[in-house]
């Protein structure tokens, strides 16, 4: 698919909407000359049918000769036409296609954490998975995939990278997030392949558009994955060649009976010959007339996607570059588009189609045995270049999955790649935004863990940004170890294995409750931290299920545990004893605080040095309009505990 006619890409993001609106303003124009085009065409392919009708009707009804050629040349004019037609068609809808690109573009440039596809996680991932390349990884559980907000909506960080159209294209990205990669050498071929997609929009763009034609194509896209991974050659063999090749004999005795009739040679068998034939491909037909059937029925409905993923190769050919993994998926394509495979493929389907319905298709599959050679002539492409075509869907879901990665950094003001490392366990984040909060409303805060520092302590009251902060650093990690761009100034970290223990829940199914799944999850932790795991463990108010002197008990043992153990760790916590665990070693306390401004609670969510010295749970009572009375209560309640600041 040309685009030329797009305006060069901008380098600053500001003039980036405008790029958008420019692009989708030229785009418009093309398609609306595109579309005039093909409604030309189709008042063409009208009239050269015309002219072949009544060409050959003045023939046979007439007997006029002129008649005749007049209708040789409206039939390859027609012909001809509807080719063209066909072509034209195809880039309107193309063309549309990608102004829905350009548009779903215009909505997340402005920094709004929208879903523009699907967030939820692809029903069908176990279909695909098998098409993956193996990779070192770790799988994130149920209880990281949600504390993460990895998929569902209204947003998640598989809607907000999504930009893929095929089915296998989901299921690539909602697969790479499960599995965060540990090998650096994976993780930065990704980076080059995100960042070279990021530097050049345009083709982006076209490979986008080119996928984009998928997505009412889904059903169909699973067929044809379905039909060619377990096409298997006709059963027969050599009886199957020598009725394809007997399938001739219906041609050569009508015209030897054609012949006779007409007086063009002498020998007096008549139609004999022509009759025997029919009679011996019907008793054929009726031999082989299920098996053909069943292997006729998958292909019937896969004319469309063909010709969409044939058209996808070609443009990802066009618009890919020859070098890294994108090479790699480029040279896949490559070998799907030879003549041989995808373009014969897509021609041959369409011969399912002739004369399919009524008397003229008995005539013809009695003449030729036509429904056995069409499907021989199909399942001959799909059964000898079976891996080629299993390659080149593959290399689909690649392209998009990279895709969706180089158009989040695109997209993103001020998105980085992270600088990945070996060595002893290290994450270092400069100013980082959480992904899934509006650019806007963000406020960006810095981490570093390493040697010196291997656990952090947070401490501050209900809602100053605790949460969020355990969950900005987990979720760019993660972004970071599938090879994503991320929201921050810099980041540099060396491949780690989440472990996260933020929303747990009840689980009735297991029989479960909330404490008892706690338990269980930093039971994982504790183990991977005493095993030498390169972990990076974050809790969100360790054992909130139980009493307050158990629960202080517990969490002080669990964090000694983690620091004397391996990874880095993140433990958010009211309780202030916990605080004096931030005095040890390789430890250190931070915080979030806040103020009372004219009656109402002013948050900066900005972290800062050393334990939190303040609360507010009464304060939002107060502020909420709770009465003076039971506030007042409360407070001497708190001064009797032994809280310093009731």
């Amino acid at each position: 698919m040309d685009l030329s006619f797009f305006p060069p890409p901008p380098t600053d993001h500001g003039d980036k909407a405008r790029w958008i609106d420019a692009a989708t303003s030229t785009t418009k124009s093309a398609f609306r000359r595109t579309r005039s085009i093909s409604m030309l065409l189709a008042w063409l392919r009208f009239f050269t049918f015309a002219v072949m009708a009544l060409g050959i009707y003045g023939w046979i009804a007439e007997g006029l000769n002129w008649s005749l050629i007049a209708g040789v040349v409206g039939l390859f004019a027609f012909g001809t036409t509807v080719k063209i037609h066909g072509r034209v068609r195809f880039r309107v809808q193309t063309l549309a296609l990608l102004l829905a690109v350009l548009d779903e573009s215009k909505q997340r440039v402005n920094g709004e954490p929208v879903i523009l596809r699907e967030g939820n996680a692809p029903d069908d991932l176990s279909l695909w998975e098998s098409r993956f390349d193996a990779v070192s990884s770790n799988q994130l559980s149920s209880q990281e995939l949600g504390d993460l907000d990895v998929f569902g909506r209204p947003i998640s960080l598989h809607g907000l990278l999504n930009r893929t159209s095929s089915p296998i294209g989901a299921a690539r990205l909602a697969h790479a997030l499960q599995n965060p990669v540990q090998d650096i050498k994976a993780i930065t071929q990704r980076q080059d392949a995100a960042r070279w997609l990021a530097e050049h929009p345009i083709r982006r763009l076209r490979l986008m558009a080119a996928a984009a034609g998928f997505r009412s194509l889904s059903k169909d896209f699973r067929n044809l994955f379905e039909t060619i991974r377990d096409a298997t050659p006709m059963p027969g063999g050599a009886a199957i060649t020598a009725a394809r090749l007997w399938g001739l004999a219906g041609p050569v005795t009508l015209l030897f009976g054609l012949g006779q009739t007409f007086e063009w040679h002498s020998i007096a068998m008549g139609w004999l010959p022509f009759i025997v034939v029919v009679m011996i491909n019907g008793v054929v037909l009726r031999s082989i007339r299920k098996d053909t059937t069943d292997r006729i029925r998958p292909w019937l409905e896969l004319e469309d996607v063909v010709a969409q993923f044939s058209f996808f190769a070609a443009s990802a050919v066009e618009s890919l570059p020859d070098d890294g993994i994108l090479g790699d998926r480029r040279r896949q394509l490559v070998s799907a588009v030879q003549p041989a495979i995808l373009p014969r493929l897509e021609a041959r389907i369409p011969y399912l189609f002739l004369g399919l319905s009524g008397v003229f298709h008995i005539i013809i599959d009695l003449l030729v045995l036509w429904d056995l050679q069409a499907v021989a002539m199909i399942e001959h492409v799909a059964v000898r270049h079976q891996s080629t075509l299993l390659n080149a869907i593959r290399a689909l879901g690649e392209c998009e999955f990279l895709a969706s990665l180089g158009t989040y950094a695109w997209e993103e003001d001020g998105a980085e790649f992270p600088s990945v490392e070996s060595g002893n366990p290290r994450l270092e984040i400069i100013h980082g935004r959480h992904p899934l909060i509006a650019r806007n409303e963000a406020v960006a805060n810095s981490l570093t863990l390493g040697v010196a520092e291997r656990t952090w302590v947070i401490t501050g009251s209900n809602m100053s940004g605790k949460s969020t902060f355990l969950r900005m650093t987990a979720t760019n990690a993660l972004l970071a170890m599938i090879g994503s761009a991320v929201p921050a100034e810099s980041m540099r970290l060396s491949p780690l294995e989440i472990l996260t223990d933020l929303r747990i829940r009840d689980d009735l199914s297991r029989k479960e409750s909330y404490f008892l799944a706690e338990v269980r999850q930093v039971r994982r932790m504790v183990d991977a931290a005493r095993a030498g795991h390169d972990v990076f463990v974050l809790i969100d108010e360790p054992f909130r299920g139980t009493n307050s002197g158990e629960r202080v008990a517990a969490a002080s043992a669990v964090v000694r545990t983690l620091i004397n153990g391996s990874g880095l760790h993140i433990i958010a916590t009211h309780d202030a004893a916990l605080t004096t665990l931030g005095d040890l070693p390789n430890a250190k306390n931070k915080h979030f605080e806040e103020r009372f401004e004219n009656e109402g609670l002013v948050f900066d969510y900005s972290l800062r040095d050393g334990p939190a010295h303040t609360r507010n749970a009464l304060l939002v009572l107060e502020s909420e309009g709770y009465p003076p009375d039971l506030v007042a209560d409360a407070k001497q309640i708190a001064a009797e505990l032994g809280d310093p600041t009731a």
